[in-house]
């Protein structure tokens, strides 16, 4: 498979410009700040578009979507941890116990762990996850079940400290 001849840079800017965009997007829920990460994406693309010039342009696009991602997850990750103060107050229908281990796991878990869990959870297909966000199969599969195995040893550990283990 002969790979499709890398454009001219302000071409290639033009061509990625609103797929970056979007999944920027995406990943943020912030439109100020995917402006900013899709800016500063292409700032790497233009720095290191020359490496790419043999690699043709599915190389550089899949370099500066991983750019991207990598971007918003830093975004993501500088925002201010949850204040535990601030979490939504108990439900008196739910035992404390089941409450804690929801906050916890909510805290625990990054944002694309969680969104994979929501969906699956509201009868999405691995493949239907992975096009919603996307990311590849395998990675929704492996993240999902890492993710469930978290859950698991949360739920373990807080019912092995909780006042009515002993």
């Amino acid at each position: 498979m002969v790979a499709q001849a890398l454009p001219d840079l302000e071409q290639c800017i033009r061509l990625l410009w609103d797929p970056l965009r979007a999944l920027a997007y995406f990943r943020t829920g912030d439109a100020e700040a995917c402006k900013d990460i899709v800016q500063e994406t292409l700032i790497v693309g233009i720095r290191q578009y020359e490496r790419f010039v043999d690699q043709g342009f599915d190389a550089f696009r899949k370099y500066l979507r991983t750019v991207c991602i990598n971007k918003a997850k830093d975004r993501w990750a500088s925002r201010r941890p949850l204040d535990p103060d601030v979490l939504p107050a108990p439900n008196p229908a739910v035992p404390p116990d089941v409450t804690t281990q929801m906050n916890e796991v909510r805290r625990q878990l990054d944002e694309i762990d969680y969104q994979i869990l929501f969906l699956h959870a509201a009868g999405w297909r691995i493949r239907e996850i992975g096009e919603k966000l996307a990311i590849p199969k395998s990675t929704v599969k492996d993240r999902k079940d890492r993710a469930q195995q978290k859950i698991r040893r949360i739920i373990e550990h807080t019912e092995n400290v909780s006042p009515g283990a002993a």
